[in-house]
C-alpha cells in the first residue's frame, strides 16, 4: 500500500506547485506549445506516405517514417519543459491539440495517435525524472525505456493493423527485403547468393529488439542534450540536473555488459547461432551508455596529458578522429565501451575505499 502511494505521489509530483522551483512564463509556455504543435505536425506528415500502409508501402514511405523520428526529441524536450516548468494540468492539453492539428494537416489517424500518445508518455516520464532529482543514468534509462516501449507498441500495432499478424508480416519481410537487398548488391556490382541474403535478413529481424533499444537510447541522449541546452539558456540547469562529472552508472550494469561482451566473443556463431545472436543483441542494447562514458573518460584523460600544450582540446579531437578512422565506427565504439566499463568499475572501487 505504501509503495502504491509513493508511486502515485511521484507520478503527480510534477503537477504540484513548487514555490522553490523556477516557473516558465506564459509567453514562453505558449511558444514551447507552438513548437510542439509544429514539430509533431512535421513528424506526422513525414510518417504519412502517399500510398496506403502495409505491404504496398514503398521504400521511400519507410524512409519517411524513419526520418520522422528525428523530430521527436525536439518535441519531447519542449513538451517536458512545459510540464516541468509550468506545472499545471492544462499543459497536458498539448496532446489533444497536437492530435487535432495533425488530423487537420492531413496526417493519417494511426501516426497521429501514435505520435501524440508517445510524446505524452515519454515527456511526462522525463519531466517526472527531472523533478525527482534522479541521476543522469536513471533519468536517461527511464526516458529510453519509455521510448522503447512506445516504439515497440507502435510497431506491434502497425503489424497487427496492416499485416493481420506477425506471421503475415514475416512472410512479407522474407519475400520483400531479401529481394531489395539483392538489388542493392547488384547495383553495387556484387552478387550474393539467395541463401546468404535470406540468412542475413533473418538475422536482422532477430536483432530488431536490440536495434530498438539502440534507437531509444539515441533518442533519449538527443533529448537530454537539448534539455541541457534549454536549461542553460533559461539559467536553471543546476536546479534540475547534477552538473558534476561523477559517473552515475551502476557498477552492476558495467559488469553485466563486460560478461555478456566476453561471452559473445567466445560463443561461435556456427555451432550456437541462436545463443550467439542473443548475446550479440544484449551487447548491442547495452553498448552505447558504456561507450559514452568511455569516450568522455578518454577525452578528459587526453586533455590532462596535453594540458601543458597549446590547443589541447583541438589536439584531443584530432587524436580521437584519427583513432575513429583507423578503428572504424564499430571498433571505435567497442573500444570506447570497454574503456567505459573500466572507468565505471574503477570509480566504484574508489568510492568504496
Amino acid at each position: 500500500m505504501k509503495s502504491i502511494r509513493a508511486l502515485g505521489h511521484r507520478l503527480f509530483s510534477v503537477m504540484r506547485r513548487h514555490d522553490e522551483l523556477p516557473e516558465m512564463s506564459v509567453p514562453l509556455t505558449l511558444l514551447m506549445m507552438l513548437g510542439c504543435i509544429l514539430f509533431t505536425a512535421a513528424s506526422g506528415k513525414l510518417a504519412t506516405p502517399a500510398e496506403p500502409y502495409g505491404p504496398d508501402v514503398s521504400s521511400s514511405g519507410y524512409i519517411g517514417m524513419a526520418v520522422s523520428l528525428l523530430f521527436l526529441p525536439v518535441v519531447g524536450c519542449m513538451y517536458a519543459s512545459v510540464i516541468l516548468l509550468w506545472r499545471k494540468v492544462a499543459s497536458l492539453l498539448v496532446t489533444p491539440i497536437c492530435f487535432g492539428v495533425m488530423l487537420w494537416a492531413g496526417v493519417r489517424l494511426f501516426p497521429a495517435a501514435a505520435i501524440s500518445l508517445s510524446m505524452l508518455f515519454c515527456s511526462y516520464v522525463y519531466a517526472t525524472s527531472l523533478i525527482s532529482g534522479e541521476t543522469r543514468f536513471r533519468r536517461m534509462t527511464a526516458l529510453a525505456a519509455a521510448s522503447g516501449i512506445c516504439i515497440a507498441l507502435t510497431g506491434a500495432a502497425y503489424i497487427g493493423l496492416y499485416f493481420g499478424g506477425f506471421d503475415s508480416f514475416a512472410d512479407w519481410y522474407m519475400e520483400y527485403v531479401p529481394l531489395r537487398m539483392g538489388e542493392v548488391y547488384m547495383n553495387a556490382g556484387m552478387t550474393v547468393p539467395e541463401t546468404e541474403l535470406a540468412y542475413g535478413c533473418r538475422q536482422l529481424l532477430m536483432m530488431v529488439p536490440a536495434y530498438t533499444a539502440v534507437l531509444a537510447i539515441t533518442l533519449a541522449w538527443i533529448t537530454e542534450f537539448l534539455m541541457h541546452t534549454l536549461f542553460r539558456v533559461l539559467d536553471c540547469e543546476e536546479v534540475f540536473i547534477e552538473t558534476s562529472e561523477q559517473i552515475t552508472m551502476p557498477v552492476s550494469y558495467a559488469v553485466v555488459y563486460a560478461v555478456v561482451f566476453l561471452l559473445s566473443r567466445l560463443t561461435p556463431a556456427q555451432s550456437h547461432p541462436l545463443l550467439h545472436i542473443l548475446l550479440e543483441s544484449i551487447t548491442c542494447a547495452m553498448i552505447l551508455p558504456c561507450a559514452a562514458i568511455g569516450l568522455d573518460g578518454v577525452k578528459r584523460a587526453l586533455e590532462e596529458k596535453l594540458y601543458y600544450m597549446t590547443s589541447e582540446k583541438l589536439l584531443t579531437v584530432m587524436i580521437l578522429a584519427v583513432a575513429f578512422g583507423v578503428l572504424g565506427a564499430g571498433g571505435f565504439v567497442v573500444i570506447s565501451s570497454l574503456c567505459g566499463t573500466y572507468y565505471v568499475i574503477r570509480s566504484s572501487l574508489k568510492r568504496r575505499e
